[in-house]
C-alpha cells in the first residue's frame, strides 16, 4: 500500500497547485516551472506529471483554459506506446480534456491521429478499411505539433 500513499501524496500536491493556479496565487509560468522541476531529470516522467495534473483537474472538473498547459500533454505522444494509455474508442485523459473544453477541431484531429498511428485501427472500426474515418486518417499527415497548433487556436478563440 506504500505505492498508493505515494500516488495520493502526488495527487494532493497537484490539487494544491491546481487550486493555487485557478485562484491566481501562482502564475502560469510558476506552475509550469513547478511541474517541470518536479521531474526535470527525466523527459518520460514529465509527460506523466502533466497527465496526472490534468487527471486531478478532470476529477475536480476544473480544467484550466490554458493552451500552454494543455499542449504539454500533447508534446510527446509516443506513437509506439500511446495506445496503452489512450484508445480512440475510449475516453482517455487527452480526449476527456478536449471534450470538456469543447475544442471540437482539436478533438477530431487527435482522433484521426490515433487512428492513423494504430496498426489495428481497421479491426476496431465498423466497416474496417472501408470506414470513412479510417480512410481519412490514413490519408492525412498529422503530427503532435499540428494538434498543439489547433488547440492553441481554438482556446484563444473562446
Amino acid at each position: 500500500m506504500i505505492h498508493k500513499k505515494i500516488i495520493d501524496t502526488i495527487n494532493e500536491a497537484l490539487a494544491e497547485l491546481l487550486s493555487s493556479f485557478l485562484n491566481k496565487d501562482i502564475s502560469e509560468e510558476e506552475l509550469l516551472k513547478e511541474l517541470n522541476e518536479t521531474v526535470h531529470y527525466n523527459q518520460t516522467f514529465k509527460q506523466y506529471i502533466y497527465e496526472m495534473f490534468f487527471i486531478v483537474a478532470l476529477k475536480q472538473e476544473k480544467i484550466p483554459r490554458s493552451a500552454t498547459l494543455i499542449n504539454m500533454i500533447f508534446k510527446t505522444i509516443n506513437t509506439e506506446e500511446f495506445l496503452l494509455f489512450e484508445n480512440y474508442k475510449q475516453d482517455g485523459t487527452r480526449k476527456r480534456i478536449l471534450k470538456k473544453l469543447n475544442v471540437k477541431e482539436a478533438l477530431a484531429l487527435y482522433t484521426l491521429f490515433l487512428i492513423k498511428n494504430d496498426s489495428e485501427s481497421h479491426i476496431l472500426l465498423e466497416g474496417g478499411v472501408n470506414n470513412p474515418l479510417y480512410i481519412k486518417a490514413k490519408n492525412t499527415e498529422i503530427t503532435p505539433e499540428d494538434i498543439q497548433d489547433v488547440i492553441k487556436k481554438e482556446i484563444e478563440l473562446k
